[in-house]
């Protein structure tokens, strides 16, 4: 059922659809355009207050993912004068405007659908989240497991600081495709052990303990100029940190500031050369370059009839070179590097009504993790006796916390991930926790099951 905070949000949404078939109509105004891009941007916001679960929760980083990678360069031309697309043909305002209500509409779509689903899954959480037995491995296959996932990551790490040689060596762009993607292969190992380890364990703890690995882990990419990686990896710790000790407002501003220095930071490590300085200028200069994404949107939309005569929707899911085609045919033509791609990009690409269609998809996936995340919150660990002498620990989030490890940080990199990354892992979630589920006895329907 959906409660006053869900419906005052729907609301909002549906005001800012409005909003945003009245910037069709007018395109051309610049004023209507300034208005529409704060507008949007408020009651996003507000529609994260609004729920009063906190800042921290996965709907929170699905606006977060959206800010920062494909709204922000809009932001910051409003309050800055900064260009939104850099490069290319087609810069008209029309055309930056039209994209913007693209961009804001899907947002409103799938933001509805979010809230929608996180209550509708509410309602059979016990199936999703809860209640079943699981398939455990024994303690001494469980450390065999964990000690094997740590290796990977040591020698993730080992060849990381190799690579720091190379990066201050030789130029960034120039070896970005080859040498310093060697080596990738040891984080990926390492995480898929760690699931194994996240999915069959019996630690109770393993969820903190496994974010802080990935986190710890993840700075090897740092090392290697990489920073999107390290600093996803960084989030998902943060989520299970927040289950464990409530962070204030001023606690988050503070991290917030720190990541945008530390990916400045590492921008200037990786290209040589100090890319900005003074407090204001690093702010405006990180956003900027990860704001990045929307170049790909406006190339998909500007141009999707000409994209669209060398790449078809299909090719989506069966080639990875989406981004390249885009920068191609709106004439980008750098020897290396480029915009790559983005949700938004891709979803527009396949036209209407698929489009509709899965970002209602992505917006029921994110409502499933966001159900995941409440369920998480309120779970506890209980026991319950079964005939004599038996009794059984089981933890009611368990099976919530499993989906948020695994879902997270794809959520965060929505804004600049392919249209099928972050859905395909949540239905791949659901699909292996339904294969670990175990098959209860009616006495342990009857005891357990009941959180």
């Amino acid at each position: 059922m959906i409660n006053i905070r869900d419906s005052r949000a729907l609301i909002l949404h549906l005001f800012g659809m409005i909003l945003g078939f009245l910037g069709i109509a007018l395109a051309e105004s610049a004023s209507y355009h300034r208005f529409y891009v704060i507008a949007v941007s408020t009651l996003l916001i507000m529609t994260v207050i609004i729920d009063g679960s906190g800042w921290i929760r996965p709907y929170s980083y699905l606006v977060l993912s959206f800010f920062v990678f494909v709204w922000m360069r809009y932001i910051l031309n409003i309050f800055y004068g900064a260009e939104i697309i850099s490069v290319g043909d087609g810069i008209t305002e029309y055309n930056m405007n039209i994209v913007s209500v693209w961009l804001g509409m899907a947002m409103n779509i799938i933001c509805m659908a979010a809230i929608i689903s996180s209550r509708s899954f509410a309602y059979r959480k016990r199936y999703f989240f809860e209640g079943n037995s699981r398939l455990r491995i024994p303690k001494y296959a469980e450390n065999m497991i964990l000690g094997i996932a740590i290796g990977f990551f040591v020698m993730f790490l080992i060849d990381s600081v190799r690579k720091v040689s190379v990066v201050q060596i030789h130029d960034y762009l120039s070896v970005s495709e080859t040498v310093l993607i060697q080596g990738y292969r040891w984080f990926s190992l390492g995480k898929w052990t760690l699931l194994v380890w996240i999915i069959l364990g019996r630690d109770e703890n393993r969820f903190f303990k496994g974010s802080t690995i990935t986190a710890v882990a993840g700075l090897g990419y740092l090392m290697r100029g990489a920073r999107g990686y390290a600093i996803m990896y960084m989030f998902l710790w943060l989520l299970f940190y927040s289950q464990k000790k409530k962070i204030k407002i001023f606690t988050l501003a503070i991290i917030g500031i720190a990541l945008l220095y530390l990916a400045n930071f590492i921008l200037s490590y990786r290209m040589g050369w100090s890319v900005a300085t003074g407090f204001v200028n690093i702010i405006k200069s990180v956003l900027y370059q990860q704001g990045a994404s929307v170049e790909s949107v406006f190339g998909s939309v500007i141009f999707r009839d000409d994209i669209r005569l060398y790449f078809s929707p299909i090719d989506l899911f069966r080639r990875n070179d989406f981004g390249i085609f885009v920068d191609r045919l709106r004439g980008v033509t750098w020897v290396s590097g480029g915009f790559g791609s983005s949700f938004f990009a891709e979803s527009y690409f396949c036209g209407f009504p698929v489009n509709i269609v899965f970002l209602v998809v992505a917006g029921v996936c994110a409502g499933f993790v966001e159900c995941a995340y409440q369920v998480s919150q309120k779970g506890v660990g209980i026991k319950k006796k079964i005939g004599m002498e038996k009794y059984v620990h089981m933890d009611c989030a368990e099976f919530a916390n499993i989906i948020l490890f695994m879902t997270i940080p794809n959520l965060i990199y929505l804004g600049r991930s392919s249209i099928k990354d972050f859905i395909i892992k949540t239905i791949l979630v659901a699909v292996i926790l339904t294969a670990v589920r175990g098959h209860s006895s009616k006495m342990y329907q009857r005891g357990i099951n009941k959180c």
